[in-house]
């Protein structure tokens, strides 16, 4: 159930109506969301004016144009890739990274210590004593205590298992598992530091009974390793296979080591910005269309105009990177012409688009003042609704209270 006890424009930023009284004014019922949301339906196809349309159109327009000013540093315009000239090394690079080429070479993986048993006979019966047991195991300077019971007649496989269930519930900063291969019919217990690195260092040793000693996973099968690694010339060590450039701005991962040194290189993200780019021009023909479709008033033609005047006044930049302006003023992105200007110089592309006298900043502008009601985008329109009136019959609601800056939503949806 709804509680309408809160009020949140929900139509106001698309109508410019006049604002709503309470709606405690309207109903005083609760109903469901289902309810509500075939309510909200009922006055958007019924009482909406045709240019509800235009200014979602603006909304969205403004949202895109937003994702290509260079100036605003989360902007798709500004996202970044990391290119590497091997799979052994992969990344991710965020919006402020710098554009630069590192050479990197890997020598050694940061590598998790493992203890394990040799490979038992699953079904066979287990050699280790009836009773209880218990050993420690010492990691990140903590010891932790283990204990388990082993029963008269416990196959291998069960009593591996019960050695890994006690150690994983005593979070002792280690895993055990048990490897399974069915077709030879054998079970082993193998014992992993939670993470990489000689940090990650463990012991096991017995407190009680000899199974830690019996089973031989006081020994280290695995030795742990830090990754050892250079960038640019310089070497590093890390405890994990992930590290940082650029003061946390470019992440990289290593998958293997390297015999010789690979080209990492930051780059701009093409495929970003000319998704963006294509987004913003299917907005911008959205929001000629829906202008022309609407309720023509000396407002609605001075921002179509406005907008045109803007792509008009850049027809030539714009076609110089794959963006041509038609007669009507709709944009059309030639793909290859952009991809081929995002390859050859990106930051003119950056330019015409984002930059500060770019189509996207300028659009932004007159986008701006279309949503405060400068162009005056919606007609004058009182519309009142009887939701309680609404709810109980099902028919159109009684006109009553002028709410015309929208319907009010409880928060709580």
């Amino acid at each position: 159930m709804v509680s309408l006890t809160s009020l949140n424009n929900m139509f106001a930023y698309m109508n410019n109506f006049q604002k709503a009284n309470s709606i405690s004014d309207v109903v005083s019922t609760d109903f469901s969301s289902r309810q509500f949301q075939q309510l909200a339906q009922k006055l958007q196809e019924q009482n909406m004016p045709k240019n509800t349309g235009s200014r979602y159109s603006a909304y969205n327009l403004k949202t895109s144009t937003g994702e290509l000013v260079a100036s605003n540093k989360n902007a798709s315009i500004n996202s970044k890739v990391v290119q590497s000239s091997s799979k052994a090394i992969t990344g991710t690079a965020i919006n402020g990274a710098s554009l630069k080429l590192h050479s990197v070479k890997v020598d050694k993986l940061a590598i998790a210590q493992k203890n394990k048993t040799a490979n038992l006979s699953s079904d066979a019966k287990t050699t280790l004593q009836e009773g209880s047991h218990t050993i420690k195991v010492s990691s990140l300077g903590k010891d932790t205590n283990v204990t388990f019971s082993i029963k008269e007649g416990d196959t291998n496989k069960e009593s591996l298992d019960k050695v890994a269930k006690a150690i994983n519930n005593s979070n002792g900063g280690v895993t055990a598992k048990v490897v399974n291969d069915d077709e030879n019919n054998t079970s082993r217990l193998e014992i992993i530091s939670n993470d990489t690195g000689i940090k990650q260092e463990f012991e096991i040793e017995d407190i009680s009974g000899s199974t830690a000693k019996d089973l031989g996973v006081t020994s280290v099968s695995v030795e742990a390793q830090d990754a050892v690694y250079s960038v640019d010339g310089k070497e590093y060590t890390s405890q994990k296979n992930d590290v940082s450039l650029d003061d946390g701005k470019v992440k990289l991962t290593f998958n293997n080591v390297t015999d010789k040194n690979v080209d990492v290189q930051v780059k701009d993200d093409k495929a970003a910005i000319e998704n963006s780019i294509k987004k913003f021009a299917d907005d911008y023909n959205k929001m000629l269309e829906d202008i022309n479709n609407s309720d023509q008033t000396e407002g609605t033609v001075k921002f179509a105009k406005d907008l045109k005047n803007i792509t008009n006044s850049q027809r030539g930049s714009l076609a110089g990177i794959g963006i041509t302006v038609g007669q009507d003023g709709t944009l059309k992105v030639d793909e290859k012409k952009l991809e081929k200007a995002l390859d050859e110089n990106p930051n003119k592309v950056k330019s015409v688009v984002g930059g500060a006298d770019g189509i996207a900043s300028r659009v932004t502008k007159v986008t701006d003042k279309s949503l405060k009601g400068v162009y005056d985008l919606s007609n004058s329109h009182s519309v009142s609704n009887d939701f309680t009136s609404y709810q109980k019959n099902g028919t159109k609601a009684l006109y009553r209270q002028n709410y015309s800056r929208g319907m009010f939503v409880d928060a709580n949806l």
